[in-house]
């Protein structure tokens, strides 16, 4: 859990401007921390994995839902936003 939480989920962003032609824009960066949060009751207590799938199956996790910056490393900046939502699970 320790390790997971230093992770960052990475989405490649690409423009397709013709069939057969496409254009790299950007990344986008996903912290993947709340993910790791959200399993923990308290420092030392990690819920099992069925208790997760049971909750998970009624409420999903959201890890993220909203605009994140789309980075071009070619640039070195910022060049737009992306609406993201990531979830884990889902109402039965």
């Amino acid at each position: 859990m320790e390790k997971l939480k230093n992770f960052t989920f990475i989405l490649e962003v690409w423009d397709h401007i013709t069939p057969g032609r496409e254009e790299f824009i950007g990344l986008v960066k996903i912290p993947l921390a709340s993910f790791c949060y959200s399993m923990k009751t308290s420092d030392e207590q990690v819920f099992s994995l069925n208790f997760l799938a049971d909750q998970h199956c009624l409420y999903p996790m959201i890890v993220s839902d909203g605009y994140l910056p789309i980075y071009s490393p070619r640039l070195g900046q910022s060049v737009g936003e992306l609406a993201v939502t990531v979830a884990l699970g889902s109402s039965i």
